[in-house]
């Protein structure tokens, strides 16, 4: 009803939609001036579904590349989506790696309700560094 934008009576709701705008901006000035953006977050992330986001990925033509931390040797699975006009960024899809008892579990579950695991979800902030090198490996080969 209201565009993925959540209660907007709250003020942390308030701060991420504001981020979210900010980022747009960033997207478009930086594709503007011949970079290549790039934006990465969860796979179950609506954030690139919002206004004026979604307008600036369509205007910049990026194509969504879902890949998963863990096959970069990543503690947790951790699914992404990455965001880009970069069409070498399709180098980075990888399957889900069917090992799953091998990664380190970023959510809780008690009876029918999920909470993040708060230690789980800070140490998968870091990215390791075969994902990194392999970002790096298709942002340095250009468009």
């Amino acid at each position: 009803a209201n565009m993925f934008l959540g209660d907007t009576s709250r003020k942390f709701v308030q701060n991420g939609n504001l981020q979210m705008v900010v980022t747009s901006l960033i997207m478009f000035l930086s594709n503007l001036f011949g970079n290549n953006p790039a934006l990465e977050q969860p796979l179950n992330s609506v954030m690139p579904k919002c206004q004026p986001l979604a307008c600036v990925l369509l205007h910049i033509q990026a194509l969504k590349v879902v890949t998963y931390h863990g096959a970069f040797g990543g503690e947790s699975l951790k699914p992404l989506q990455i965001w880009t006009p970069c069409k070498k960024a399709k180098a980075l899809v990888r399957s889900r790696p069917k090992q799953l008892h091998q990664f380190r579990k970023l959510t809780r579950r008690a009876g029918a309700k999920y909470s993040g695991n708060k230690g789980a979800l800070k140490a998968s902030q870091a990215y390791s560094a075969q994902f990194g090198a392999a970002v790096a490996a298709v942002f340095h080969m250009g468009r």
